[in-house]
């Protein structure tokens, strides 16, 4: 467990750090980024369990906050939200097929993007919104999930080592 805490900070320590480089300006598509973090909350919940993911997404989003975002808890409540939320699927459905996981990524993408609305709604301008739906939902949508496959791969593998090492 403590392995994979320290994996996880360091993974969103990486991501965060990359937010700040000129190489995430490479990747984007009109400045709109894949939301990294969203797909490693979901698979973090789904592979490992909600309790994980909601930590995970709790952390993750307090990271972004204090990076990048003038509001602290924003993100975090909405990625802890989504981090309680993969509860739902978790066992009732089988994640080990990627359309599965891509339809679920769609569904909690959606979900962050209400819950976008509703608590930025409360806390920040209405330009903002305006602006996440006019120019970045559509793109951030569709890379985010083009971008799932590689990392469900990557998942699904830890998943599966993490099993077998649980059986011994």
């Amino acid at each position: 467990m403590i392995k994979k805490v320290i994996i996880n900070f360091l993974i969103i320590a990486a991501i965060i750090a990359l937010s700040y480089t000129k190489l995430i300006n490479f990747i984007g598509i009109y400045n709109v980024i894949p939301d990294i973090l969203l797909i490693l909350v979901v698979f973090n919940g789904l592979f490992f369990g909600s309790m994980f993911g909601m930590v995970f997404g709790f952390c993750a989003g307090l990271a972004y906050d204090f990076s990048t975002y003038p509001l602290i808890g924003f993100y975090a409540l909405i990625y802890l939200i989504i981090g309680v939320s993969t509860s739902v699927p978790e066992k009732k459905i089988d994640i080990e097929h990627f359309f599965v996981t891509v339809v679920l990524l769609f569904i909690f993408f959606i979900l962050k993007a209400l819950l976008f609305l509703v608590i930025g709604s409360i806390f920040l301008k209405p330009q903002e919104i305006y602006y996440y739906f006019k120019d970045v939902f559509v793109i951030q949508l569709l890379y985010t999930i083009g971008l799932s496959f590689p990392i469900f791969l990557i998942y699904k593998k830890i998943a599966s080592i993490n099993r077998k090492t649980e059986k011994r």
